[in-house]
């Protein structure tokens, strides 16, 4: 559940989940008197008048917190509506926004609402914040969130390695466990209770979308090898004939620079720009060309910001393969809670939210 409240120069911050607001308050950043505000509440509101009393911020053994009101109930007096805990006073309403596709519940959204909120909003991130508060995340729940994304793993590879089955699962195995490993961790950023099955909800949800999605990226590859592969058909005769051994090997070269680079780097841009297509398939319910066409125009907004944090984010797993490999078991999960925390930041509930 993301949280903003107000500074003490009335400016406005956030995103927060409930452990980070719990956290500033201990801190003293913030004081039961701060204003906060979710989606949901009508208008912002004293920290004390939201949460009775302030200290229900932690969590509180074998208690769950509705995700409307924010209020701690037992388990028996909340239900399940499109993975969210909801208590029942506050059932209705979450029926109605689950109905209405209301932003940020439930399946149903628009593309162009949501590209034309977030290009009205702008949005801006820091990578060392977006890795500091992934790596937290990761740390705090640290051996559910490496298990279930090495098991992720586990089963894409196997699924790759069956005979004559290995390249469909490339379409129909791979980017569904890609975008369950980051619904799982966009659920605990949400501070929503968050399982092994949700690393595998792309199998439930979505599952369409997500191999067209897959088939346009593969669709893509293949025209661009077909064309090389004429392109080289034409030359390479030319060649043969009229140069010389030394003057081949010079030509083949500049054909990879004239050629390959250009598509190496071509796809290298695609693959950033499409980064969000999995989730707003997953998390909003988009058509597969809606999302990546929704994800193309949200990251052109800060490309360069999000090449760097990618350029960041291999690095620290290029090192981490030098410790044995074991570092790869903490950077894999960062890796895909980063993109959920990113996500989050740019297209969660803080879209609609009222002028402090």
């Amino acid at each position: 559940m993301n949280w903003f409240y107000a500074k003490q120069d009335k400016t406005q911050a956030g995103p927060v989940d409930d452990a980070t607001l719990g956290n500033l308050l201990r801190s003293g950043e913030i004081t039961p008197e701060t204003l906060i505000w979710k989606e949901g509440m009508a208008d912002w509101s004293s920290y004390s008048s939201v949460f009775h009393p302030p200290a229900q911020v932690a969590s509180s053994p074998g208690m769950t917190r509705c995700s409307e009101c924010s209020q701690m109930f037992p388990p028996d007096q909340v239900i399940t509506l499109a993975g969210r805990p909801v208590c029942a006073g506050c059932k209705p309403l979450a029926v109605q926004k689950l109905q209405e596709g209301v932003m940020g519940f439930g399946p149903a959204a628009d593309a162009e609402e949501l590209w034309k909120r977030v290009e009205t909003r702008g949005y801006d991130f820091t990578i060392g914040s977006v890795l500091g508060r992934t790596w937290d995340l990761v740390k705090g729940n640290f051996w559910p969130c490496v298990g279930v994304t090495l098991l992720c793993y586990l089963v894409l590879m196997g699924s790759q390695q069956i005979p004559f089955l290995g390249l469909l699962a490339v379409v129909l195995v791979q980017p569904q466990i890609m975008a369950g490993l980051n619904w799982y961790f966009l659920k605990q950023i949400r501070g929503e209770p968050a399982t092994l099955n949700d690393g595998f909800e792309g199998f439930r949800r979505g599952y369409g979308q997500q191999a067209i999605y897959m088939l346009i990226m593969m669709g893509i590859v293949l025209g661009v090898v077909v064309f090389c592969g004429i392109l080289a058909a034409l030359v390479i005769p030319v060649l043969s004939g009229a140069l010389t051994e030394e003057q081949k090997s010079i030509g083949l070269v500049l054909f990879f620079v004239i050629v390959g680079i250009p598509f190496l780097l071509g796809m290298w841009y695609l693959m950033i720009c499409w980064i969000f297509a999995s989730l707003l398939i997953l998390d909003k319910g988009l058509k597969a060309t809606a999302a990546m066409k929704l994800s193309r125009r949200v990251v052109k907004l800060r490309f360069w910001k999000i090449v760097g944090l990618f350029f960041v984010i291999g690095l620290l797993s290029m090192v981490s393969l030098l410790a044995l490999c074991v570092g790869i078991l903490v950077m894999l999960p960062i890796a895909f809670g980063s993109i959920s925390r990113l996500y989050e930041d740019i297209f969660g509930d803080q879209s609609a939210f009222p002028a402090v």
